[in-house]
């Protein structure tokens, strides 16, 4: 059961085996529930956060689009996938990049993070607070 957990939470991140370890020992030495940690930890990561912004239709794209260099952090292009976002970070869209089809055509149609907070008209989210384990819509039981 627990291997088919683990597998499902690295197909729903798209996270290789040795990745998963790293994060796995990483939020074992945070202070909290084990299981929680380690699904915040895959959350704040740039290539899950475009996703959950609406701005890619699966994570594969997502991973896409930010290796191609898409988006900017600090006004800055970001195109590395495990870069870990933290509160009052601000994820937008290039200039060059607004005018995709796939960007602008999901836009709209993008479910409500809570601890993302973009607004009306502006290509960009705010990244505001760490997510609780049940504001993340993955489904994973660890």
């Amino acid at each position: 059961m627990q291997l088919l957990e683990k597998q499902r939470l690295r197909c729903q991140y798209n996270v290789s085996e040795r990745y998963l370890q790293k994060t796995f020992v990483l939020a074992t030495y945070r202070p909290g529930a084990m299981g929680e940690i380690l699904i915040q930890l895959l959350e704040c990561r740039l290539d899950a956060l475009v996703l959950r912004e609406g701005l890619a239709p699966t994570i594969v794209s997502s991973r896409q689009y930010v290796t191609h260099g898409h988006f900017l952090l600090y006004g800055r292009k970001a195109t590395i996938l495990f870069l870990r976002l933290s509160p009052g970070d601000v994820i937008s869209v290039r200039p060059r990049s607004r005018n995709m089809v796939l960007i602008t055509d999901l836009r709209v149609s993008a479910p409500v993070s809570l601890y993302l907070l973009s607004k009306d008209g502006e290509m960009a989210a705010r990244f505001s607070h760490l997510p609780e384990c049940h504001d993340i819509p993955v489904f994973c039981d660890l």
